[in-house]
């Protein structure tokens, strides 16, 4: 295997043991990654139309729409129309919904802090170039996007 091909499927490799290790210790708490995801967005940003936060998400709408019948089902949240466009859902946090939302940033909090303490010193410079990694991807998709419609 090349040096270069090793990259990515490091970084690939990073990420799923990020988002299991994540994905573990708030299960310990009946949620996950995505709900907790979910619900900081919808906190963050209250009353967001459903596609607004699939987008904010980077996600499908008809996987946010899985994520959100559950978190409705919990009374995490509620959903409800636009009382100036029907066709519009909103997405509204409930007390309870804002109370876990606040348990599990906690938990990310203190997944941030023990991968900076793991990275140690440089972990300003990782930030750095998984900046740059994200907005070559986002460009490169992007520029296919353009190149696919023009032809």
């Amino acid at each position: 295997m090349e040096h270069n091909d090793r990259f990515g499927r490091s970084l690939a490799l990073a990420h799923k043991a990020m988002h299991e290790c994540v994905d573990e210790r708030m299960a310990e708490h009946g949620a996950s990654l995505a709900t907790w995801l979910v619900l900081h967005h919808a906190v963050e940003e209250p009353d967001l139309s459903q596609s607004h936060l699939a987008s904010r998400l980077v996600i499908e709408a008809p996987t946010l729409v899985r994520h959100l019948d559950k978190l409705e089902a919990d009374g995490l949240l509620e959903r409800k129309r636009d009382a100036r466009d029907r066709r519009i859902v909103r997405v509204r946090v409930t007390d309870a919904g804002r109370a876990v939302e606040t348990r599990l940033r906690a938990i990310a909090d203190e997944m941030n802090a023990e991968m900076r303490a793991a990275v140690g010193a440089d972990h300003e410079i990782v930030q750095r170039a998984l900046e740059r990694i994200r907005e070559f991807a986002v460009a490169s998709l992007a520029e296919r996007k353009n190149h696919a419609t023009a032809v």
